[in-house]
């Protein structure tokens, strides 16, 4: 790990629309892993366990929207917490779940997950521009085409 961290940031970033590469490069024709392993795309296990038009992601989104649109809080959010504010209705509807739950505890959580080399605000790998639109790779490990 020391090693491969000794490498540039620079040298580390998705290259190709393929996340690893400098590390999946290393072991590329090694025959110390298969091909396949090698080159198997990591994928959250609700993006593979969905297709791509009616993922999960997007129904849940849609639902913490239609949710938050209801209560009409999201407007103010920046006046309601001062502390990873949050930036999408998803959030939102999280965070006030996560307060209903443990009131005045939030401080506890440092940070929210977001991605640190993308645009945008959607944790979720689909919606990232090194993920190919076009291929998935399911639980099993079987690249499929989406439909």
């Amino acid at each position: 790990t020391s090693h491969y961290l000794s490498y540039s940031s620079e040298e580390r970033m998705p290259r190709f629309g393929i996340e690893k590469y400098f590390l999946r490069s290393c072991f590329h024709h090694s025959g110390m892993l298969a091909e396949e392993v090698v080159w198997k795309r990591r994928e959250d296990w609700v993006d593979s366990a969905s297709s791509y038009e009616a993922s999960w992601v997007k129904y849940l989104q849609k639902l913490c929207q239609s949710r938050v649109e209801q209560a009409e809080g999201f407007s103010r959010r920046e006046e309601v917490y001062t502390h990873n504010v949050p930036l999408t209705e998803e959030e939102y509807y999280y965070r006030t779940i996560f307060d209903a739950l443990f009131p005045n505890q939030f401080s506890l959580v440092p940070a929210v997950f977001r991605p640190a080399f993308q645009v945008g605000t959607d944790p979720s790998p689909r919606s990232w521009s090194i993920y190919p639109q076009h291929l998935c790779v399911d639980f099993l490990g079987t690249v499929r085409m989406m439909v």
